[in-house]
């Protein structure tokens, strides 16, 4: 035997004819890790992406109070209640943006971004018996102008964690 032989012979077994099986089995668990890797990544990227999807809807929800508010009257009578369902949605979109933002995604200015949205919706919802409808509109567009930042921030965060491959 020449030493090339020798050298896939361990404890007296030659290994030569295993080889194409250990080849097989290295390249299946490589297999196996790369596909788990993608599949991880494909997971996280979705439920960023339908956690995205949730923040929207409740920005959405804030839009539709905050025009009926504004323009159809429905909460005048008592501008604190509508006061209360809207902070109570930002609460919820801040304790979940939080959550995001200390396990995933990083958004900057968060905190600048909800006080804003906060602040288009109610700085002057108790006085709005006394407000114009321009200055009803302008309202409005504040607020709208505020949901649109967080939701693009939102995007913006995600498309940079995961990007579009």
């Amino acid at each position: 035997m020449g030493t090339e032989d020798q050298l896939f012979i361990v404890m007296g077994v030659d290994l030569i004819p295993f080889l194409p099986s250990m080849f097989s089995i290295l390249f299946i668990i490589i297999g196996w890790g790369v596909i788990y890797h993608n599949a991880k990544k494909l997971s996280s990227r979705t439920e960023a992406h339908a956690f995205a999807n949730n923040i929207v809807a409740i920005l959405k929800d804030i839009e539709i109070l905050s025009e009926e508010f504004w323009f159809k009257s429905v909460y005048n009578s008592s501008p604190v209640s509508y006061e209360m369902l809207v902070i109570s949605k930002i609460k919820i979109i801040r304790k979940k943006l939080n959550d995001f933002s200390d396990k995933r995604v990083k958004i900057n200015n968060l905190d600048d971004l909800i006080f804003k949205l906060r602040k288009a919706c109610t700085s002057q919802s108790s006085t709005i018996s006394t407000l114009t409808q321009a200055e009803k509109r302008s309202n409005m567009n504040q607020i709208i102008n505020s949901i649109s930042v967080l939701e693009l921030s939102v995007s913006d965060a995600i498309s940079k964690k995961y990007p579009h491959t």
